[in-house]
């Protein structure tokens, strides 16, 4: 139990490494109501055959991209307090049992010390529990997501002359150098607000 907050951490870091992908999503229906043509900041990319997208500032500036990131984080606190809670209460009960063991029958020690291993076991176990819930989720939202994007950028790039469209993150990836020109981060962060908002205002996506 000790090791929580570094499990949990580790798990919330995986996540939304993989939401990088998740968070691009676009009900059709909003998709279909958005005019895909590259806007003017990246006029010079249209008719391309390979633009590229730049996740991080993608990650940063999708707005459903950062409501699924608030939404880990309380689920990821929901999940420390769960875990503290039986902590706690473990702690409590073993300095209450350490202050008065001289004082117990050995009937009484013995079933205190089976108290608290039972404790420490339904500790451990709803920490894997949760733990195993979170990652779940995260999949299902990895597997939902990515679907979604992909389905957006094929509608973009048939819209704007595209036959690829490559991601780049900073230190990650084959990729070191892009011209500028090709950089189409922005005018897809606009559209994907653009349609997110569509789906709002249609009782979509949430």
């Amino acid at each position: 139990m000790k090791n929580l907050s570094l499990i949990l951490n580790g798990v919330l870091v995986i996540a939304v490494a993989v939401l990088f992908y998740l968070h691009f999503t676009s009900a059709k229906g909003g998709a279909e109501s958005v005019d895909l043509s590259a806007d003017t900041t990246v006029v010079n990319a249209k008719g391309k055959a390979i633009v590229y997208v730049d996740s991080d500032s993608l990650l940063k500036g999708y707005d459903y991209s950062k409501k699924v990131q608030d939404d880990l984080a309380v689920k990821k606190t929901a999940m420390e307090n769960t875990i503290k809670g039986k902590q706690t209460a473990f702690d409590n009960k073993l300095r209450e049992y350490q202050t008065k063991m001289d004082y117990l029958t050995p009937a009484e020690r013995a079933k205190t010390e089976n108290d608290l291993k039972n404790m420490q076991m339904d500790g451990e176990k709803t920490m894997y529990d949760l733990q195993g819930k979170f990652q779940t989720d995260a999949a299902a939202l990895n597997e939902q997501l990515l679907f979604k994007v992909e389905d957006f950028l094929k509608g973009y790039a048939k819209a704007n002359g595209h036959i690829y469209v490559i991601q780049t993150s900073r230190g990650i990836g084959p990729v070191l150098y892009g011209d500028p020109q090709l950089n189409v981060t922005s005018d897809v962060i606009n559209k994907l607000n653009e349609v997110y908002k569509k789906e709002l205002e249609a009782g979509g996506t949430k």
